[in-house]
């Protein structure tokens, strides 16, 4: 079974693909890391040097692979269900889990982890969570197309594994 996580950045996809792959017995991967594994450089800079549409076809070349397969769970990027026709490709290879958050949550988790993010270079403050708020708007009606919509600032994985264990049955 796949099982892709998506949201927005700061949701805790990444975080929470490990935990999940460890109660369910399943392998655990991060879309935006095996994309940098494959073409030597880190997603910020291919956005960059190379543009977002480029970065979006890399993504999606890489996230086919777990498309075919059954891989475990894939931590996807924040962007990754709104390109192409990413959304129901994952919806009919797997099962959909949005992280839900408030702008505020993400900008503050954003802010913690100190990580690269082009989209929201050199925001801070008011200034971030504005900015997030407005992403979290162009991308919600995707996010909504996911299976299960679990509240990340819960962190309630147990009732997350639950969940999958009731969807997939």
């Amino acid at each position: 079974m796949n099982i892709f996580l998506i949201g927005l950045m700061g949701a805790g996809k990444s975080m929470l693909a490990p935990e999940l792959a460890k109660r369910l017995d399943l392998l655990a991967h991060d879309l935006d890391s095996e994309i940098a594994d494959r073409s030597g450089r880190a997603v910020a800079d291919i956005i960059r040097e190379d543009g977002e549409a480029a970065f979006r076809e890399l993504e999606r070349d890489v996230l086919s692979h777990f498309l075919e397969e059954n891989t475990g769970i894939v931590a996807c990027g924040g962007g990754t269900p709104c390109f192409h026709d990413n959304m129901a490709a994952m919806r009919q290879s797997g099962v959909v889990v949005y992280l839900e958050a408030k702008p505020e949550r993400l900008a503050q988790r954003i802010h913690l982890q100190g990580v690269d993010r082009p989209l929201l270079s050199g925001l801070s403050g008011d200034k971030l969570v504005r900015a997030v708020d407005k992403l979290l708007d162009q991308r919600e009606a995707y996010y909504r197309q996911a299976h299960i919509i679990w509240n990340a600032a819960t962190w309630d994985v147990g009732g997350l594994v639950r969940q999958l264990n009731a969807y997939s049955k």
